[in-house]
């Protein structure tokens, strides 16, 4: 295991172009297959077993139907602990759909008036995305991690009420 200082500082320039990138894929409730594509092709390029990435049903359980279900990473640890979960959930509402983002200042802002930023909860998803692509990318030392991006939660937290729990690998922290 390699030496971590005591104090890591994240990548903020990495993380906010992260936030940019996931804005600007269409997503909204039942239609995140893109989204979640491109986290999976995010955390296999850091090093993530495939094995390790796993989709459940909840889409198949949904009201709603979809493209997709839940998105589960699940990391054993490299240190002891209880398991952790951290959780976002990866649709917008549909006046995001489609947003542009742009800076002006210090925000990030939809680029087109007529469109909300959709940042929740994107936001969300890549404060998630982010802390397991720098676990993974810096080989941090960690307790076992369940990252999980949920479905549908605009219209009725059909994701989570449908999550494969067994697929969680038991968190006690979330």
């Amino acid at each position: 295991m390699k030496h971590v200082p005591a104090v890591v500082e994240p990548d903020f320039a990495r993380a906010e172009k992260l936030v940019a990138q996931l804005i600007a894929l269409p997503g909204g409730s039942g239609r995140e297959g893109r989204v979640a594509d491109f986290i999976t092709k995010k955390l296999l390029a850091a090093g993530a077993p495939a094995a390790s990435i796993r989709r459940d049903k909840a889409h198949q359980l949904s009201l709603h139907g979809g493209q997709t279900g839940n998105l589960i990473c699940k990391l054993p640890g490299s240190i002891r602990g209880p398991r952790r979960l951290l959780m976002a959930h990866m649709d917008t509402v549909p006046l995001a759909v489609g947003a542009t983002p742009v800076r002006r200042g210090d925000e990030l802002a939809p680029a087109d008036a007529n469109t909300a930023l959709g940042a929740d909860d994107r936001a969300g998803t890549a404060a998630v995305l982010a802390a397991a692509l720098e676990v993974l990318r810096r080989g941090l030392p960690h307790p076992p991690l369940t990252f999980l991006w949920t479905v549908q939660e605009e219209i009725g937290l059909f994701g989570a009420r449908h999550v494969a729990a067994n697929l969680l690998g038991n968190p006690r922290l979330a």
